[in-house]
């Protein structure tokens, strides 16, 4: 078994832009997480940068996992009963995520003068 040592929250590795711990290997764990959570049965009733956290394992390898906002929160539990409701759910909210991904980057880029 691997221990699995989290580091930073997706709100916290952005934020670390400029530092460069924010790169291209994990925008493509971003990307693979995604993937993967839109494709399983999972229910996820609340994705915000807080709730993902992207952690490494002793051989090295970085993943982002949700830590949190799992489960249906609805008195009708549709996403549960349609599989089809329950991805474009999630398809709605990866949307919004990555919009807020998206504008905590350009936050975040040095600025370059052109000159």
């Amino acid at each position: 078994a691997t221990t699995e040592i989290y580091t930073l929250s997706l709100h916290d590795a952005l934020r670390s832009i400029h530092s460069g711990k924010f790169d291209t290997n994990a925008q493509d764990a971003l990307r693979t997480f995604f993937d993967q959570l839109l494709n399983c049965s999972v229910v996820v009733s609340d994705l915000n940068m807080s709730n993902i956290v992207y952690g490494s394992n002793k051989d090295g390898g970085h993943h982002f996992v949700l830590i949190d906002g799992i489960g249906n929160n609805s008195l009708l539990p549709f996403k549960t009963i349609n599989k089809w409701i329950n991805h474009h759910s999630k398809r709605g909210r990866f949307k919004r995520l990555k919009a807020r991904i998206q504008r905590s980057q350009s936050r975040h880029q040095p600025e370059t003068n052109d000159t």
